[in-house]
């Protein structure tokens, strides 16, 4: 594997280095880049890697900045002494927030996470990516899952996060930062986008009704706090996906 560790402290480097070369002898790893401005210099560069590494806080700035004007290429891991900022890092889409100094058996168990998500991935047919996801990933507390789609009751959007609810009242924060494009890969037979925040599954789908303006309003199984609302400009398009026009 070839890993990019963004971190400007020269022994974390070390550190970090260290213990991916006890996991993998053959790892290869780049050289250290403790710069936004190097960072941004290697990732314009368009070099091949598998996992990048990054601590947050640069000498010249901060990585969440750089990763979202440049975004990479891999899945990103991100290293910090502090543990408050999980919310931020999970908005770029990384699979894992290490606590430095960085434990090789937590070490360990996020790249057995890496090969998880990447034999998941490798094993799904082209087609499959549009329409067709069976499972998507999920975290709840610190571990990631798949989610099978068929116990998902609606998803969500939230401070530019994206949760799922599923049918044992459990909510969890998806790997996806955009609801759209999440969308995109699930079943539209089956999910349907009721407006900008919320989209429901048919199955769980238990009432809905016209109100006083013509709009919809969607009662789930499990249901959240606020209606969902389908807008009467398309409504129509609700009750073809039902099946009641």
């Amino acid at each position: 594997m070839k890993f990019v560790i963004i971190e400007d402290e020269l022994p974390a480097y070390k550190h970090l280095s260290a213990h991916l070369k006890t996991i993998d002898a053959t790892a290869f790893i780049y050289p250290q880049l403790p710069s936004v401005a190097e960072a941004v210099m290697f990732l314009n560069e368009q070099k091949s890697y598998d996992l990048v590494f990054a601590d947050i806080h640069l000498q010249d700035g901060d990585s969440f900045e750089l990763l979202h004007n440049y975004p990479v290429k891999a899945p990103i891991v991100f290293t910090t002494a502090f543990d408050n900022y999980m919310t931020n890092a999970f908005e770029l889409n990384s699979i894992d927030y290490l606590l430095k100094p960085v434990d090789l058996f937590k070490l360990k168990k996020t790249l057995e996470k890496y090969e998880e998500f990447k034999s998941y991935f490798l094993s799904k047919k082209p087609t499959s990516l549009i329409g067709a996801r069976e499972r998507i990933i999920v975290k709840r507390g610190n571990d990631f899952q798949l989610l099978p789609v068929a116990d998902i009751v609606y998803l969500f959007t939230e401070n530019k996060l994206v949760f799922a609810v599923d049918k044992e009242k459990r909510k969890y924060l998806c790997n996806e930062t955009n609801l759209t494009e999440l969308v995109a890969h699930l079943d539209e037979a089956t999910f349907y986008r009721a407006n900008r925040k919320y989209v429901v599954h048919m199955k769980h789908l238990e009432k809905f009704h016209s109100d006083e303006r013509s709009r919809i309003v969607i009662i789930m199984a499990i249901s959240p706090e606020e209606p969902i609302v389908v807008s009467q400009e398309n409504a129509a398009g609700f009750r073809r996906w039902v099946g009641q026009e």
